[in-house]
This record gives C-alpha cells, structure tokens and sequence, in this order.
C-alpha cells in the first residue's frame, strides 16, 4: 500500500513539473546557435559549450524512448560520442574514431537547461582524455540531474604500448571509496568501463584514479545538487527520500528497531 502511495506521490509530482514545460533542441557551431523544434514530448533541452575552445560542435539527440545520443566534435580531441540506454545491460557506449594526438587535456562543458526558453539551470561535466606511458583514456562524469539522479562515471581504455598491462579504476565519492575496477589489457585491446553512483550529500566530489604499471592519474569534479536542479526537482527528491526512509522504518522487524534504539522486549514481563 506505501508502495503505491509513493508511486502515485511521484507520478504526481513528475506530472506537475512537465505540465508546462516545452523542450527543444539546440546545437552550437563555432558561436553559431541553431534551435531545433521538439520533435516528441519527450525531447530533452541541451545547450553544450566548450570552456576551453569555441571550436566545438555538439549535437544533442533524445529519442522517442527517451534514449540520448550525444556526440561531441571538437577541433583539440578525436571526435567521440556517447550513448545513454535505459533498461539495457549496456548502459553506455563511448567509441573514438581515432586516437588523440594531442597532449592529455581536461575540457570542461557547461550545460544549460532552457525551459520555455528560458535556461532554469546549468550542469556542469568533465571530459578527461589523457594519454600517458603507451596508454590513453576517457573519463566521463555526469552530474546527478543529468540522468535518473545518480552521478554516472565512464571509462575508456586502450592500450598503445607494445606489452600486456594492467590498470585500476577506482571511483570515490567524498573522499570514499564507491567502486573499484582491474582490468588487463594486450597491446592494442580497448575496454569501456561505467558506473552509476548514488550522490551522499548535497555537495558531491567526484574523484577518479586511472592506476597503471607506470602512472596514476586522477582528476575531482565537485557538484552542488542545490544550484543542479530547480525547485520542484529538488522538493521531488526531498519528499521521496523522506518517503523511503518511513517505508523503511515501518517494515523494519520490531526487535531490530528496539536493539538499534539500546532497549530490549525479552526482560520485560
């Protein structure tokens, strides 16, 4: 019966947040903008830019399904994209078309949600790509109002060297371990790694280590899921955690509740 009251809570609120919201498509050319009408209710409104270079063209394409592809071109990194696949084993999918041949560079992309035209809110994601000792990688990180509200991290590996390697990928959050990774590689062989990450705060840092034979790398991203979402995302997520936490509380069996409260129903008579 709670289920089902949480159930229609959040379909209540999802239909209030979209009740008036009109989503479209924009893309950006070298300075250039070109807004794209929705083509499904279910478009997503993205506005990618490019800290670091202008020369970036970036197209956001959402799908019926609610499937994103997103591709990335810029003019200092080998074009990449990745895809976003609800209720698949295969979450995600980063592909290069070619090696990087430039040094290791960190570009950072801000995000802007335009609703009814109006931008309610920035994201703000890291795109790592290093390439040290006869190994490169990509680091993906998207922030928790990017997608279901968890924190996603993908990796990319390949190894150039000309022997065997090992690698470890770890991902902390706060400062705490949240997932670990080891991986071999023959020469030449490439691996993509993700994971979806619950947010522990309302202030996340996102800190992840690539570890090889020869090197660590590692690179922090920090969010404040306040400034992530507008208000009635945010009151969304306060109202379900409360609602799982009584959930939770209420279908706990009653001697786990008296041993964790210090007192005990067996000496009482």
């Amino acid at each position: 019966m709670r289920a089902k009251i949480i159930e229609f809570i959040n379909a209540l609120i999802n239909f209030l947040i979209n009740l008036s919201i009109v989503y479209s498509i924009i893309v950006q050319v070298n300075n250039s903008f070109l807004i794209v009408p929705p083509r499904a209710p279910a478009c997503t409104t993205a506005l990618v830019k490019n800290t670091e270079s202008q020369a970036c063209t970036v197209l956001v394409l959402p799908l019926v399904n609610k499937t994103s592809v997103v591709y990335l071109f810029s003019t200092n990194i080998s074009p990449m994209y990745f895809t976003l696949l609800p209720n698949s084993s295969k979450l995600v999918r980063i592909c290069f078309s070619s090696p990087p041949t430039v040094p290791p560079v960190i570009t950072n992309y801000t995000l802007g949600i335009y609703v009814n035209g109006k931008l309610t809110k920035k994201l703000h994601f890291v795109l790592w790509f290093g390439y040290y000792y006869e190994f490169r990688a990509a680091v993906l990180v998207l922030p928790p109002a990017f997608y279901h509200d968890k924190i996603y991290v993908l990796v990319r590996l390949a190894n150039t060297g000309t022997l065997p390697d090992q690698y470890e990928v770890e991902a902390l959050v706060n400062g705490r371990l949240r997932w670990h990774r080891t991986v071999s590689l023959r020469p030449g062989q490439v691996t993509s790694l993700y994971t979806c990450l619950q947010p522990a705060a309302f202030h996340v840092t996102v800190t992840v280590k690539i570890r090889s034979l020869h090197s660590v790398q590692k690179y922090s991203k920090t969010f404040s899921l306040l400034k992530l979402y507008y208000p009635l995302e945010l009151l969304r997520i306060i109202i379900e955690k409360l609602l799982r936490l009584a959930l939770f509380r209420s279908v706990q069996p009653h001697h786990v509740l008296s041993a964790r409260t210090g007192s005990s129903s067996a000496g009482k008579v």
